[in-house]
């Protein structure tokens, strides 16, 4: 089995007000994105994470599930006024 340590370089403005602890590696897979996770360091502006297979990667903040929960249901309550209005 084929096992690489990569580290990626970020540009650290990107990501200045999240909180490390939130930045993951994404590796496009099976014609998805699939989280690798990684260790992050604000400091040195580097990711590190494991892989198995080399293809596309993209580093992002992952926002924590309550926030995620929040803004879906921000965005299915404005949709549920757009519906409202357009029909009244």
């Amino acid at each position: 089995m084929f096992i690489a340590i990569l580290t990626f370089g970020f540009d650290s403005s990107l990501f200045a007000n999240v909180d490390e602890s939130l930045l993951r590696v994404f590796q496009w897979k099976n014609n998805r994105w699939e989280n690798l996770g990684g260790t992050a360091s604000l400091d040195d502006r580097t990711i590190t994470v494991y892989a198995d297979s080399l293809s596309h990667f993209a580093v992002a903040a992952v926002p924590v599930p309550g926030a995620v929960w929040l803004f879906g249901s921000g965005l299915f309550g404005l949709g549920l006024l757009r519906k409202r209005t357009a029909v009244a």
